[in-house]
Formats: C-alpha cells, structure tokens, sequence
C-alpha cells in the first residue's frame, strides 16, 4: 500500500470492521416463547448447576442469550476468596483450568479460564469502588 501509515491502515480496515459487525448481529429471529436476552439481574432465572454463581453476589446484569451467559456483580468479599471459591467450586463440577490468549489479566485482579467439553467460562475478578467485581462469561455451554 502506498504511504501505508498507521492511520490509512486503520480506516481502510473500518469498512471490514463494519461488516463484520454487522454479520455477527444477524441470526434467526427469536422464537415467540424464548425469554428475553437480558434480564433484570433480580428477574434472571437459574444457571445449569455445573456453572456457579458466587454466593452473596449483588448481581447488576445477567444474560442468558443462547450459547452465551452472563452474570455481573459485586461482593464485599476480597478478590482473592472470590477467586478461591470459582477454583475450588470449578474444578469440583468438572471444569479444567484453561488458556485464553484474548483475556488479560487487570490491574491487580484476577482473570481465571476455565473449559469443560466445547464450553469456556471467564471469570474476571476486579477491585470496583472499595467492592470486588465479578463478571462470569460462559460461551459453548449446551448442557441445560
């Protein structure tokens, strides 16, 4: 490319980021009896058993969107108990430590990677405003 800066590779590159969002967001429309994508977080219905949910956990968001769900919130409880309850709890229900080159480590938080069978859980665990922060992504998961 001529004169290839930084700043031509970016825009050239916008209209392909464009495109591809675009076609992630298509997809079979909803059936008329499936719950809605997101849920106020005290409405949210009851994860499978083997993905735990932290116990005292102040859930502000949760999804449950077909192959991807999500559950975010805060606790008074230090990050490192958080992170010791998903180890613990995790490997109990058949989950295996994993490896996520995409997911990086925050400052001072914990990130845990955990897979079992097609399905990944991320588990990013953060210091928020004097409370701990957790926000529990699982995408693959089939086992209803």
């Amino acid at each position: 490319m001529k004169n290839a800066t930084p700043q031509r590779i970016f825009f050239a590159g916008l209209p392909l980021l464009a495109g591809l969002f675009l076609v992630a967001g298509c997809g079979s429309p909803a059936q008329p009896d499936a719950p809605a994508q997101a849920q106020p977080a005290e409405k949210a219905g009851e994860f499978p058993a083997d993905i735990p949910i932290y116990e005292g956990l102040a859930r502000d968001y949760v999804s449950d969107s077909g192959p991807l769900l999500v559950v975010n919130g805060t606790t008074v409880d230090s990050i490192e108990k958080v992170a010791a309850f998903y180890r613990e709890r995790l490997a109990a229900n058949g989950w295996s430590e994993g490896h996520d080159p995409t997911v990086v480590a925050g400052n001072g938080g914990e990130t845990l990677v955990y897979v079992k069978g097609p399905a990944k859980m991320v588990v990013l665990i953060s210091e928020d405003e004097g409370k701990t922060r957790v926000s529990l992504q699982v995408e693959g998961h089939v086992a209803r």
